[in-house]
């Protein structure tokens, strides 16, 4: 049955309000897909920045161990090494042991013979 010029006139409007709202809609969809670009471009930016950031940090904790590690050896040289005679300090002990036990043997030798 064919529609009337009214019927066909409210059909009319409803199909233009229906495409309306669909642009609208369209438009919408694509200013929330620019704000996510914008959003994604802005992480990915924070991202190059971040990774350069560790990167320099690296560098900088690389430089501080190898300091630390100098530093560390120095202050075992000087916890073995007396300060006075430069001698190694197990030096030290091994030549006291020694000499305590040539005296001692010095001292046995001397009891025997007196």
């Amino acid at each position: 049955m064919p529609l009337d010029n009214n019927e066909l006139a409210k059909e009319n409007k409803k199909l233009r309000i229906k495409l309306k709202i669909m642009q609208q809609t369209l438009a919408q969809f694509g200013n929330i897909k620019n704000s996510y670009d914008g959003l994604i471009k802005k992480l990915e930016e924070k991202d190059k920045t971040l990774s350069l950031m560790n990167e320099k940090l690296e560098l900088l904790v690389g430089e501080r161990t190898k300091e630390l590690e100098k530093i560390n050896e120095q202050l075992k040289d000087l916890s073995v090494t007396d300060s006075l005679t430069g001698l190694k300090k197990i030096e030290e002990l091994l030549m006291k042991y020694i000499l305590k036990s040539l005296i001692e043997q010095d001292v046995k030798v001397m009891n025997l013979i007196f």
